[in-house]
């Protein structure tokens, strides 16, 4: 006899499950505005500001200068893209997030 468990154990039938038998009922969090004043703003950060500077940044993602300040154009996949080298101080803070 298999159990519920045992099956989950096995990663490729963990991730065919959630893929195919939850689904989803909402849409991303960023497909629509957050109403920020919800959040307190000790857990809120502009990443490229909080943790990326424009002259350390890959020359692949770009800068953005429309503003007058370059501010490094940040992708939502860029926390897992881009080298540990250019994210340093964003892990930095991920990890001691985590130990709290």
């Amino acid at each position: 006899m298999t159990t519920g468990s045992a099956i989950a154990a096995d990663p490729y039938k963990r991730t065919q499950i959630i893929n195919e038998a939850i689904p989803a009922l909402s849409l991303a969090v960023g497909s629509n505005p957050l109403a920020f004043s919800t959040l307190p703003s000790t857990k809120q950060y502009d990443m490229p500001a909080d943790f990326t500077t424009a002259a350390q940044w890959p020359n692949s993602r770009g800068v953005n200068n429309t503003t007058g300040v370059a501010v490094p154009n940040w992708h939502h996949s860029d926390m897992r893209e881009v080298a540990y080298f250019y994210l340093n101080r964003f892990y930095d803070k991920l990890s001691s997030l985590a130990n709290q």
